[in-house]
């Protein structure tokens, strides 16, 4: 487990076996552990890897930024490193821009894209109004970190019927990194253009989102 000579700093896990690796990247504030019960189904006919992102799990900080380039240059490297071939990318929330990345710097590695919690609706990119109303909720949660994140976790992420554990397990990932770079991180993901790279690469998508966000499919269809 993230014992293998690399020149990448990321904490990971690698099964090492299998013609097709499936690499997992977790979303906002949490971390690799949480595909466990993934890598013990998939690492049976896979090669599974997971990662902690820079700044997030055991992961460091890293000394430059951390926008959805930078992100996916440090995994494509680690996944160079370890010879991965033939890679499937899963990835949750946020990790939709990093996985959309990835295949726009390396398209010829990469064979399907999966999204969990993402790509609702294709992204035309935001309004002026949009663009304001974000400004404004980054600068809320700047001034006052977990009494903006709670309710956004209690209202988005959760339901009244979330067993207890689930929920305290996620409070406390929200808590652990660095509460002004996981914000930076997540506005300046927030700001990748999504539609336009999509649109660029001109691929299949494969999306697992709740009822709570359906995807919008003739959005990606019409572009």
């Amino acid at each position: 487990v993230g014992t293998a000579v690399t020149t990448s700093k990321l904490s990971f896990t690698d099964s090492q076996t299998g013609d097709t690796s499936i690499i997992f990247i977790h979303g906002w504030n949490i971390d690799k552990t949480y595909w466990q019960p993934q890598v013990d189904y998939f690492s049976k006919n896979y090669r599974v890897l997971t990662l902690d992102l820079p700044g997030y799990g055991k992961s460091p900080v890293p000394a430059g930024g951390c926008s959805a380039e930078e992100f996916s240059k440090d995994i494509l490297q680690l996944c160079s490193d370890l010879s991965v071939q033939n890679m499937v990318l899963v990835g949750h929330s946020m990790s939709g821009a990093i996985i959309t990345e990835m295949a726009t710097q390396s398209p010829d590695k990469i064979l399907a894209m999966v999204g969990i919690d993402n790509f609702t609706q294709y992204d035309t990119g935001y309004s002026e109004k949009k663009k304001k109303e974000l400004a404004a909720f980054f600068n809320k949660i700047r001034s006052d970190y977990w009494n903006n994140v709670k309710p956004f976790i209690d209202t988005y992420l959760t339901s009244p019927s979330t067993d207890s554990a689930v929920k305290n397990r996620l409070y406390q990932s929200m808590l652990r990194p660095d509460s002004v770079f996981s914000v930076d991180c997540l506005q300046k993901i927030d700001s990748y253009s999504l539609g336009k790279k999509l649109k660029a690469l001109n691929r299949p998508l494969y999306l697992i989102n709740s009822s709570f966000h359906p995807n919008d499919t003739a959005s990606f269809r019409k572009n």
